[in-house]
């Protein structure tokens, strides 16, 4: 077998794994637009469809997801190595808890602390490949989160900002989200940082004297072979939570408005406008 012949027989999955994902996309997008605006016929085709459960955009939109799991996994098993935590073995782990926060905060959206917990976990891998598989610093980034999601929690309930609650579910829920919020913001941050730094350490070329460049050089490329193609899927990831943020923003502080309501009708539209390219790029991100 030719090298390029080799080459496109394992760039065939990817090719079929991006052709079924636009496919999914443009076929939930469309019924997420039709549902925002209202003009779906009760006794529609589309409407039946909707409401059939397997077919509804719900589970279209998971089974989109799923499939970013399973050409993950597909790929593990594919380039197994002697690191047993390389590019695949990380991308595998970060869909596979991606699954399962979106099993309880989309199928089972009542259920939703073990779908935050899941996603920390997620970016906590994430936090794991942009210091290149540093344990110490991860470890440091991660307590750092932490506290301060515990202090920023103490300081909204204190002030009033927060609708104050005696259920121990819902500060469980402020909490989890000041962490997952610090934790994304704090990644795209540092991945950016090191995307920048990355470009100037090769774009200096050889005129650094340093005798440790080229190492690091390698340091600073980290475990995804696409930096940039992953950061870009991160900041999609993060206008999805934005929008998450302000459909769900009136159950924690006082919101009542005209324009926050259309504001609202339009987040439920561009959750999953920006969500499963995200998947899509950090997929893509190893695979290519």
């Amino acid at each position: 077998m030719t090298r390029n012949t080799k080459k496109q027989k394992n760039a065939l999955p990817v090719f079929i794994f991006i052709a079924i994902e636009i496919l999914l996309y443009l076929v939930y997008m469309y019924m997420d637009i039709m549902l925002a605006s209202g003009n779906i016929s009760a006794n529609s085709t589309l409407a039946a469809v909707i409401g059939s459960g397997v077919l509804s955009p719900t589970y279209i939109k998971y089974y989109s997801i799923i499939l970013c799991l399973l050409i993950s996994v597909i790929y593990y098993y594919k380039n197994k190595s002697d690191d047993s935590i390389n590019a695949y073995t990380l991308l595998a782990a970060a869909m596979f808890f991606t699954a399962i926060s979106d099993y309880f905060l989309l199928l089972k959206n009542d259920v939703i602390v073990p779908g935050l917990i899941s996603f920390c976990i997620v970016h906590a891998i994430y936090l794991f490949v942009i210091t290149c598989k540093d344990i110490k610093m991860t470890g440091i980034y991660t307590g750092i989160r932490v506290l301060a999601a515990i202090i920023i929690a103490v300081i909204l309930k204190a002030s009033g900002i927060i609708k104050y609650s005696n259920d121990s579910s819902l500060n469980s829920v402020l909490f989890l989200v000041l962490l997952y919020g610090i934790s994304f913001v704090w990644n795209v941050g540092l991945l950016f940082l090191k995307a920048v730094n990355n470009r100037a350490l090769l774009k200096s070329g050889g005129t650094q004297s340093s005798p440790n460049k080229k190492k690091d050089i390698e340091t600073q490329i980290c475990t995804f072979p696409h930096p940039i193609m992953f950061l870009i899927g991160l900041i999609l990831f993060l206008l999805c939570d934005i929008n998450v943020l302000l459909f769900n923003l009136s159950s924690y502080i006082n919101v009542s408005s005209q324009m926050y309501a259309v504001l609202q009708i339009a987040s439920t539209v561009l959750m999953w406008a920006f969500y499963l390219p995200s998947q899509v790029l950090i997929v893509l991100s190893v695979l290519l």
